[in-house]
């Protein structure tokens, strides 16, 4: 590093990580980059999911279940939303806020965050080879009949933590 390269890069006013966190799997070291890369009072935001705060109706509880715990292991962190107020500070970051942003789908169709959602799981829980293939198909075809039944119903919230490095 040139010697004034760190002074440069402290410019940042604005760090912003939206559902990247949870994918790196020494995530104390990422907030401690956005720490060390903001100037004094730069703000950050990261945005998570709690996989275990998905609420996804099927007539097949067990057969979800085992759906969404394969899908866990497409994440380093599924469960990170709890340790982030810590992990923050520990970084050196001042939390000033987190709250919960909720997306709610009534319905299951092409413009649908869950449909999209369903495809992913779907190609990635298929390539792990715990769930069988005919459960991860009459998974993915009980959506359109409880759509249809107006039975369709999914949840999942979105984790937004604002941070600020404390002023010199």
């Amino acid at each position: 590093m040139r010697p004034n390269s760190v002074n440069l890069m402290r410019l940042l006013t604005l760090w912003c990580a939206r559902q990247v966190a949870e994918y790196i799997a020494d995530v104390d070291v990422v907030l401690s980059e956005a720490f060390r890369v903001l100037k004094p009072d730069g703000r950050t935001i990261f945005i998570t999911t709690d996989w275990d705060a998905l609420v996804w109706y099927s007539d097949d509880a067990k057969r979800m279940a085992a759906v969404l715990k394969s899908w866990e292991a497409h994440c380093a962190h599924p469960r990170l939303p709890g340790t982030m107020p810590h992990r923050l500070k520990n970084a050196g970051f001042r939390l000033n806020d987190a709250f919960v942003y909720s997306l709610l789908n009534l319905s299951y169709d092409d413009d649908s965050y869950s449909k999209g959602l369903s495809t992913i799981i779907e190609k990635f829980v298929g390539g792990r080879g715990d769930v069988s293939a005919s459960d991860l198909n009459d998974w993915l075809s009980e959506f359109a009949p409880l759509n249809e039944a107006g039975r369709y119903f999914f949840s999942s919230n979105r984790y937004i933590f604002k941070a600020s490095r404390p002023a010199l």
